[in-house]
């Protein structure tokens, strides 16, 4: 996470210059717009609390808003005292010969009806904080694959090497693998280092030493290894059905 936000974070420390101030602001418009497009597929959460996160995050914006707006008030009378913009005078496309000046008030007059419903927003937090969720997360990986299998139902089989089960840290691949029979065809799920795969056996070119090699994969788009086993499962079936 910390990869997404570093660059903005840095833009901000160096930020002294219109073009800093237009980036940083076309930065927090596409990221209100991302995060409306990420909550709107069925998997954008996976407990309660993930959503007070989310929460706490947005009453986060709109007290930044809200200051922001002030900010940006501010900003526009200092272009009027360096003579850059006249606060006073209509120009051609102010609404009802409304003076810059008066549209600055606006700014400030919408921070501050804002800013009397923050307080509204904490409660909520609380409340879905303190929700019970249904869903635990898998301790490891390999924790995740069993309820996996279970999610998949009777066509799924985990297949643990005879040679080696090494589970390593909680997010690291087992070495075990999933093998799905749908029909005639058989299919692999597994966990490279790019996040879930799945592999259809009929798609492999045999090796002398009796393994199979492939040069695709079906990218099930969920790159957490311990992503919440019925997600992973409709994420499998989907790619199945859609031929990948």
């Amino acid at each position: 996470m910390g990869d997404l936000t570093g660059d903005i974070a840095q833009v901000a420390g160096d930020a002294t210059e219109p073009v800093h101030t237009l980036a940083l602001a076309c930065a927090l418009a596409e990221a209100g717009g991302g995060l409306e497009l990420a909550l709107e597929h069925p998997w954008s959460l996976y407990t309660p609390q993930d959503a007070a996160v989310v929460a706490s995050a947005l009453h986060a914006t709109l007290t930044s808003t809200v200051n922001n707006l002030r900010a940006l008030a501010a900003a526009v009378r200092v272009l009027g005292t360096r003579g850059d913009i006249d606060l006073t005078g209509p120009t051609e496309l102010s609404v009802d010969e409304e003076a810059p000046g008066m549209a600055v008030d606006r700014l400030e007059t919408v921070a501050d009806d804002v800013e009397q419903h923050l307080a509204a927003v904490l409660p909520a937090i609380a409340v879905l904080q303190a929700a019970p969720g249904a869903y635990r997360p898998a301790a490891r990986v390999h924790d995740n694959l069993l309820a996996l299998v279970g999610e998949l139902g009777d066509g799924a089989r985990l297949h643990t090497p005879e040679d080696k089960h090494d589970q390593g840290g909680p997010e690291d691949p087992c070495g075990c693998h999933i093998r799905i029979q749908d029909g005639s065809e058989l299919y692999y799920l597994d966990l490279p280092d790019m996040g879930w795969s799945l592999l259809r056996d009929t798609d492999g070119t045999d090796q002398p030493d009796g393994s199979k090699t492939w040069h695709t994969s079906g990218d099930l788009h969920v790159r957490e290894p311990l992503a919440h086993p019925g997600h992973l499962a409709e994420a499998v079936m989907h790619a199945i059905k859609n031929d990948f």
